[in-house]
Protein backbone atom coordinates (compact mmCIF):
# COMPACT_ATOMS: atom_id res chain seq x y z
CA UNK A 1 0.00 0.00 0.00
CA UNK A 2 1.32 3.43 -0.95
CA UNK A 3 1.33 6.47 1.29
CA UNK A 4 -0.09 9.80 0.12
CA UNK A 5 3.24 11.07 -1.19
CA UNK A 6 3.88 7.97 -3.29
CA UNK A 7 0.30 8.00 -4.57
CA UNK A 8 0.46 11.56 -5.93
CA UNK A 9 3.90 11.09 -7.49
CA UNK A 10 2.72 7.93 -9.26
CA UNK A 11 -0.31 9.76 -10.67
CA UNK A 12 1.81 12.69 -11.86
CA UNK A 13 4.04 10.19 -13.65
CA UNK A 14 0.89 8.73 -15.27
CA UNK A 15 1.46 5.46 -13.49
CA UNK A 16 -1.11 3.42 -11.55
CA UNK A 17 -1.09 4.07 -7.78
CA UNK A 18 -2.88 1.94 -5.20
CA UNK A 19 -5.87 4.28 -5.37
CA UNK A 20 -6.87 7.54 -7.03
CA UNK A 21 -5.30 10.44 -5.08
CA UNK A 22 -7.25 13.49 -3.95
CA UNK A 23 -5.99 17.01 -3.30
CA UNK A 24 -7.27 20.57 -3.16
CA UNK A 25 -5.26 23.73 -3.59
CA UNK A 26 -7.64 25.81 -1.50
CA UNK A 27 -10.40 24.99 0.97
CA UNK A 28 -12.11 27.97 2.58
CA UNK A 29 -11.62 28.03 6.37
CA UNK A 30 -15.39 28.30 6.80
CA UNK A 31 -15.70 24.85 5.20
CA UNK A 32 -12.80 23.01 6.80
CA UNK A 33 -13.41 24.45 10.26
CA UNK A 34 -17.02 23.30 10.06
CA UNK A 35 -15.81 19.80 9.21
CA UNK A 36 -13.03 19.76 11.83
CA UNK A 37 -13.67 22.55 14.36
CA UNK A 38 -10.58 24.38 15.53
CA UNK A 39 -8.37 22.99 12.77
CA UNK A 40 -5.85 24.91 10.72
CA UNK A 41 -5.10 24.08 7.08
CA UNK A 42 -2.31 21.61 7.79
CA UNK A 43 -4.29 19.81 10.50
CA UNK A 44 -7.31 19.55 8.21
CA UNK A 45 -5.28 18.10 5.33
CA UNK A 46 -3.76 15.56 7.68
CA UNK A 47 -6.94 14.49 9.44
CA UNK A 48 -9.35 14.43 6.48
CA UNK A 49 -7.07 12.32 4.29
CA UNK A 50 -5.98 14.59 1.44
CA UNK A 51 -2.89 13.32 -0.33
CA UNK A 52 -1.07 16.65 -0.77
CA UNK A 53 -0.45 19.77 1.27
CA UNK A 54 -0.56 22.97 -0.78
CA UNK A 55 1.14 26.23 0.17
CA UNK A 56 -0.36 29.04 -1.91
CA UNK A 57 1.11 32.48 -2.49
CA UNK A 58 -2.32 34.12 -2.15
CA UNK A 59 -3.06 32.77 1.31
CA UNK A 60 0.31 32.46 3.02
CA UNK A 61 1.25 36.11 3.64
CA UNK A 62 3.82 35.89 0.87
CA UNK A 63 3.23 39.45 -0.38
CA UNK A 64 2.84 42.21 2.18
CA UNK A 65 -0.20 44.44 1.89
CA UNK A 66 -0.99 47.92 3.19
CA UNK A 67 -4.47 49.29 3.71
CA UNK A 68 -5.29 52.47 1.82
CA UNK A 69 -8.76 52.70 3.36
CA UNK A 70 -11.61 50.37 4.38
CA UNK A 71 -12.26 49.32 0.80
CA UNK A 72 -8.81 49.25 -0.82
CA UNK A 73 -5.28 48.01 -0.23
CA UNK A 74 -2.00 47.91 -2.13
CA UNK A 75 0.42 44.97 -2.26
CA UNK A 76 4.17 44.70 -2.80
CA UNK A 77 3.71 44.74 -6.57
CA UNK A 78 2.08 48.17 -6.27
CA UNK A 79 -1.25 46.73 -7.41
CA UNK A 80 -4.36 48.27 -5.82
CA UNK A 81 -7.13 45.89 -4.76
CA UNK A 82 -10.76 46.45 -3.92
CA UNK A 83 -11.66 44.55 -0.77
CA UNK A 84 -14.88 42.99 0.51
CA UNK A 85 -15.53 40.78 3.53
CA UNK A 86 -14.55 37.60 1.63
CA UNK A 87 -12.77 38.70 -1.50
CA UNK A 88 -10.28 41.10 -3.01
CA UNK A 89 -9.89 41.98 -6.67
CA UNK A 90 -7.25 44.04 -8.50
CA UNK A 91 -8.57 47.39 -9.69
CA UNK A 92 -5.45 49.31 -10.78
CA UNK A 93 -1.79 48.73 -11.56
CA UNK A 94 1.33 50.91 -11.64
CA UNK A 95 2.49 50.27 -15.22
CA UNK A 96 0.87 51.85 -18.29
CA UNK A 97 3.90 52.83 -20.38
CA UNK A 98 7.50 51.82 -21.01
CA UNK A 99 8.51 54.85 -18.94
CA UNK A 100 6.51 53.46 -16.01
CA UNK A 101 8.26 50.12 -16.45
CA UNK A 102 11.71 51.73 -16.45
CA UNK A 103 10.93 53.33 -13.06
CA UNK A 104 9.43 50.15 -11.60
CA UNK A 105 11.17 47.75 -9.21
CA UNK A 106 9.52 44.33 -8.75
CA UNK A 107 9.35 42.54 -5.40
CA UNK A 108 12.36 40.52 -4.27
CA UNK A 109 11.76 36.76 -4.76
CA UNK A 110 14.33 36.10 -2.02
CA UNK A 111 12.51 38.10 0.68
CA UNK A 112 12.32 36.06 3.92
CA UNK A 113 8.50 35.95 4.01
CA UNK A 114 8.05 34.97 0.36
CA UNK A 115 7.44 31.23 0.91
CA UNK A 116 4.85 31.63 3.65
CA UNK A 117 4.24 28.39 5.55
CA UNK A 118 5.99 26.17 3.00
CA UNK A 119 9.00 25.43 5.27
CA UNK A 120 6.67 24.34 8.08
CA UNK A 121 4.73 22.06 5.72
CA UNK A 122 7.98 20.51 4.48
CA UNK A 123 9.10 19.80 8.04
CA UNK A 124 5.75 18.19 8.93
CA UNK A 125 4.86 16.30 5.74
CA UNK A 126 8.08 15.51 3.83
CA UNK A 127 7.85 11.95 2.53
CA UNK A 128 4.31 11.56 3.87
CA UNK A 129 2.27 13.81 1.58
CA UNK A 130 3.11 15.48 -1.71
CA UNK A 131 4.25 19.04 -1.03
CA UNK A 132 2.86 21.55 -3.51
CA UNK A 133 3.75 25.21 -3.91
CA UNK A 134 1.26 27.31 -5.88
CA UNK A 135 2.30 30.54 -7.60
CA UNK A 136 1.93 32.24 -10.96
CA UNK A 137 4.13 31.96 -14.03
CA UNK A 138 3.61 35.10 -16.10
CA UNK A 139 0.16 36.14 -17.26
CA UNK A 140 -1.87 37.29 -14.27
CA UNK A 141 0.90 38.99 -12.29
CA UNK A 142 1.77 40.93 -15.46
CA UNK A 143 -1.89 41.68 -16.20
CA UNK A 144 -2.45 43.03 -12.69
CA UNK A 145 0.55 45.34 -13.05
CA UNK A 146 -1.15 47.03 -16.00
CA UNK A 147 -4.78 46.26 -15.02
CA UNK A 148 -6.25 43.35 -16.91
CA UNK A 149 -8.36 45.18 -19.49
CA UNK A 150 -5.51 47.58 -20.32
CA UNK A 151 -3.02 44.71 -20.50
CA UNK A 152 -5.13 42.89 -23.07
CA UNK A 153 -5.44 46.07 -25.14
CA UNK A 154 -1.69 46.67 -24.85
CA UNK A 155 -1.06 43.36 -26.65
CA UNK A 156 -2.24 45.21 -29.75
CA UNK A 157 -1.39 48.81 -28.88
CA UNK A 158 1.93 48.37 -27.02
CA UNK A 159 3.26 44.84 -27.70
CA UNK A 160 6.81 45.79 -26.70
CA UNK A 161 5.57 46.87 -23.27
CA UNK A 162 3.68 43.59 -22.83
CA UNK A 163 6.73 41.52 -23.78
CA UNK A 164 8.95 43.39 -21.35
CA UNK A 165 6.48 43.22 -18.46
CA UNK A 166 6.01 39.50 -19.08
CA UNK A 167 9.77 38.94 -19.14
CA UNK A 168 10.20 40.79 -15.84
CA UNK A 169 7.43 38.80 -14.17
CA UNK A 170 8.63 35.52 -15.66
CA UNK A 171 12.12 36.13 -14.27
CA UNK A 172 10.63 36.74 -10.81
CA UNK A 173 8.44 33.64 -11.09
CA UNK A 174 11.33 31.39 -12.10
CA UNK A 175 13.45 32.61 -9.19
CA UNK A 176 10.57 32.05 -6.75
CA UNK A 177 9.81 28.58 -8.10
CA UNK A 178 13.46 27.55 -7.88
CA UNK A 179 13.54 28.75 -4.29
CA UNK A 180 10.36 26.83 -3.43
CA UNK A 181 11.75 23.59 -4.84
CA UNK A 182 15.04 24.03 -3.00
CA UNK A 183 13.01 24.58 0.18
CA UNK A 184 11.29 21.22 -0.30
CA UNK A 185 8.37 21.64 -2.70
CA UNK A 186 8.05 18.67 -5.05
CA UNK A 187 5.25 20.03 -7.22
CA UNK A 188 4.82 23.59 -8.49
CA UNK A 189 1.31 24.59 -9.48
CA UNK A 190 1.33 27.55 -11.87
CA UNK A 191 -1.99 29.28 -11.36
CA UNK A 192 -2.51 31.84 -14.12
CA UNK A 193 -6.16 31.90 -15.17
CA UNK A 194 -6.28 32.76 -18.86
CA UNK A 195 -9.77 31.75 -19.99
CA UNK A 196 -13.44 32.43 -19.49
CA UNK A 197 -16.10 29.74 -19.53
CA UNK A 198 -16.56 30.16 -23.27
CA UNK A 199 -13.03 30.77 -24.58
CA UNK A 200 -9.52 31.97 -23.71
CA UNK A 201 -9.05 35.67 -22.97
CA UNK A 202 -6.68 36.00 -25.92
CA UNK A 203 -6.45 34.43 -29.36
CA UNK A 204 -4.33 31.33 -29.98
CA UNK A 205 -1.96 33.49 -32.02
CA UNK A 206 -1.47 35.90 -29.11
CA UNK A 207 -1.09 33.02 -26.67
CA UNK A 208 1.64 31.56 -28.86
CA UNK A 209 3.44 34.90 -29.10
CA UNK A 210 3.15 36.24 -25.57
CA UNK A 211 2.49 33.39 -23.15
CA UNK A 212 3.62 29.99 -24.44
CA UNK A 213 7.38 30.80 -24.58
CA UNK A 214 7.38 32.09 -20.99
CA UNK A 215 5.39 29.13 -19.70
CA UNK A 216 7.84 26.78 -21.44
CA UNK A 217 10.73 28.65 -19.85
CA UNK A 218 9.48 28.27 -16.28
CA UNK A 219 8.42 24.65 -16.86
CA UNK A 220 11.96 23.85 -17.99
CA UNK A 221 13.43 25.68 -14.99
CA UNK A 222 11.24 23.73 -12.56
CA UNK A 223 12.07 20.44 -14.25
CA UNK A 224 15.76 21.33 -14.03
CA UNK A 225 15.27 21.60 -10.26
CA UNK A 226 13.72 18.12 -10.21
CA UNK A 227 10.08 19.02 -9.51
CA UNK A 228 6.77 18.44 -11.29
CA UNK A 229 4.65 21.17 -12.88
CA UNK A 230 0.87 21.46 -12.71
CA UNK A 231 -0.69 24.10 -14.97
CA UNK A 232 -3.85 25.61 -13.53
CA UNK A 233 -6.31 27.72 -15.48
CA UNK A 234 -10.04 27.97 -15.18
CA UNK A 235 -12.19 28.22 -18.26
CA UNK A 236 -12.41 26.78 -21.75
CA UNK A 237 -8.85 25.98 -22.81
CA UNK A 238 -9.57 23.94 -25.93
CA UNK A 239 -8.28 26.52 -28.47
CA UNK A 240 -4.90 26.71 -26.70
CA UNK A 241 -4.64 23.33 -24.94
CA UNK A 242 -2.22 21.86 -27.50
CA UNK A 243 0.15 24.77 -26.90
CA UNK A 244 -0.16 24.54 -23.11
CA UNK A 245 0.68 20.84 -23.12
CA UNK A 246 3.51 21.36 -25.61
CA UNK A 247 5.39 23.32 -22.92
CA UNK A 248 6.08 20.04 -21.09
CA UNK A 249 3.77 20.40 -18.09
CA UNK A 250 3.15 17.25 -16.06
CA UNK A 251 -0.50 17.88 -15.21
CA UNK A 252 -3.45 20.11 -16.12
CA UNK A 253 -6.01 21.49 -13.66
CA UNK A 254 -8.90 22.12 -12.92
CA UNK A 255 -10.79 21.11 -16.11
CA UNK A 256 -14.07 22.93 -15.46
CA UNK A 257 -17.04 20.90 -16.71
CA UNK A 258 -19.16 24.07 -17.02
CA UNK A 259 -16.51 25.43 -19.41
CA UNK A 260 -16.87 22.47 -21.79
CA UNK A 261 -13.70 20.80 -20.51
CA UNK A 262 -15.00 17.26 -20.97
CA UNK A 263 -12.56 15.19 -18.95
CA UNK A 264 -13.19 12.10 -21.06
CA UNK A 265 -12.16 13.96 -24.20
CA UNK A 266 -9.12 15.45 -22.45
CA UNK A 267 -8.16 11.95 -21.29
CA UNK A 268 -8.58 10.55 -24.80
CA UNK A 269 -6.49 13.26 -26.45
CA UNK A 270 -3.84 13.95 -23.84
CA UNK A 271 -3.96 11.24 -21.17
CA UNK A 272 -0.71 9.72 -22.44
CA UNK A 273 1.07 13.07 -21.98
CA UNK A 274 -0.33 14.70 -18.84
CA UNK A 275 -1.97 13.81 -15.56
CA UNK A 276 -5.50 15.20 -15.17
CA UNK A 277 -6.53 16.94 -11.94
CA UNK A 278 -10.01 18.20 -11.07
CA UNK A 279 -13.40 18.27 -12.84
CA UNK A 280 -15.69 17.87 -9.78
CA UNK A 281 -18.05 20.83 -10.21
CA UNK A 282 -17.66 23.31 -7.36
CA UNK A 283 -20.45 25.53 -8.68
CA UNK A 284 -23.90 24.00 -8.72
CA UNK A 285 -22.95 20.48 -7.60
CA UNK A 286 -20.84 21.08 -4.50
CA UNK A 287 -22.69 24.26 -3.54
CA UNK A 288 -26.31 23.25 -4.13
CA UNK A 289 -26.36 19.50 -4.78
CA UNK A 290 -26.82 16.64 -2.36
CA UNK A 291 -24.15 14.30 -0.99
CA UNK A 292 -25.60 11.47 -3.08
CA UNK A 293 -25.31 13.57 -6.24
CA UNK A 294 -21.71 14.37 -5.34
CA UNK A 295 -20.89 10.71 -4.78
CA UNK A 296 -22.42 9.81 -8.12
CA UNK A 297 -20.34 12.44 -9.93
CA UNK A 298 -17.16 11.31 -8.19
CA UNK A 299 -17.81 7.74 -9.35
CA UNK A 300 -18.55 8.84 -12.91
CA UNK A 301 -15.45 11.04 -13.08
CA UNK A 302 -13.17 8.35 -11.67
CA UNK A 303 -14.67 5.87 -14.13
CA UNK A 304 -13.94 8.25 -17.00
CA UNK A 305 -10.53 9.64 -16.04
CA UNK A 306 -9.06 7.20 -13.55
CA UNK A 307 -8.64 4.05 -15.60
CA UNK A 308 -4.96 3.48 -16.33
CA UNK A 309 -3.78 5.99 -13.73
CA UNK A 310 -2.88 9.63 -14.33
CA UNK A 311 -5.87 11.17 -12.56
CA UNK A 312 -6.18 13.06 -9.26
CA UNK A 313 -9.58 13.97 -7.84
CA UNK A 314 -10.04 17.67 -7.12
CA UNK A 315 -12.70 20.34 -7.54
CA UNK A 316 -13.22 22.32 -10.72
CA UNK A 317 -11.71 25.38 -9.03
CA UNK A 318 -11.64 25.56 -5.23
CA UNK A 319 -13.68 24.56 -2.21
CA UNK A 320 -15.00 28.09 -1.72
CA UNK A 321 -17.14 29.37 1.13
CA UNK A 322 -20.45 28.44 -0.55
CA UNK A 323 -19.57 24.75 -0.83
CA UNK A 324 -21.62 22.64 1.57
CA UNK A 325 -19.27 20.97 4.07
CA UNK A 326 -21.27 17.73 3.84
CA UNK A 327 -20.78 17.72 0.07
CA UNK A 328 -17.04 18.12 0.35
CA UNK A 329 -16.96 15.30 2.89
CA UNK A 330 -18.93 13.15 0.45
CA UNK A 331 -16.42 13.95 -2.30
CA UNK A 332 -13.48 12.85 -0.15
CA UNK A 333 -15.21 9.78 1.27
CA UNK A 334 -16.36 8.55 -2.14
CA UNK A 335 -12.89 8.96 -3.61
CA UNK A 336 -11.45 6.86 -0.80
CA UNK A 337 -14.25 4.31 -1.17
CA UNK A 338 -14.32 3.71 -4.91
CA UNK A 339 -10.90 4.80 -6.15
CA UNK A 340 -8.98 1.62 -5.42
CA UNK A 341 -7.00 0.09 -8.28
CA UNK A 342 -7.14 -3.67 -8.67
CA UNK A 343 -3.65 -5.20 -8.39
CA UNK A 344 -4.72 -8.03 -10.70
CA UNK A 345 -5.84 -5.83 -13.61
CA UNK A 346 -3.59 -3.16 -15.07
CA UNK A 347 -5.09 0.21 -14.25
CA UNK A 348 -8.59 -1.11 -13.59
CA UNK A 349 -10.62 0.31 -10.72
CA UNK A 350 -12.75 -1.40 -8.14
CA UNK A 351 -16.02 -0.08 -6.75
CA UNK A 352 -16.40 -1.15 -3.13
CA UNK A 353 -20.08 -1.26 -2.21
CA UNK A 354 -22.06 -3.38 0.25
CA UNK A 355 -19.04 -5.66 0.79
CA UNK A 356 -18.97 -6.54 -2.92
CA UNK A 357 -16.46 -5.58 -5.60
CA UNK A 358 -17.58 -4.42 -8.99
CA UNK A 359 -15.20 -3.23 -11.68
CA UNK A 360 -16.03 0.35 -12.64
Amino acid sequence: MMNSHERVIAALQRQVPDRVPILEWFVHPKVYQTIIPGSNWADFVDQIGLDAIVAHFMFEGTFKEERIDDKTLVNEWGVVFGVTAEHKAPIEGPIKTLADLRRYTPPDPQAPHRLGNLPDYVKRFKGKKAIVWCQRAEFMWAAELCRLDDFLAFMIEQPRLVHEVLDMVNEFAIALARRAVRAGAEVIMLGDDIAYRTAPMISPQMYNEFIRPRLARIVQAIHDEGAFVVKHSDGNLWPILDMIISTGIDAINPLEPVAEMDIGEVKRRYGDRVCLIGNIDCGDLLSYGTPDQVRRMVRETIRTAGVGGGYIVSSSNTIHSAVKPENYCAMIEETHRVGTYCPDHQGQLLLWCDHQREEL
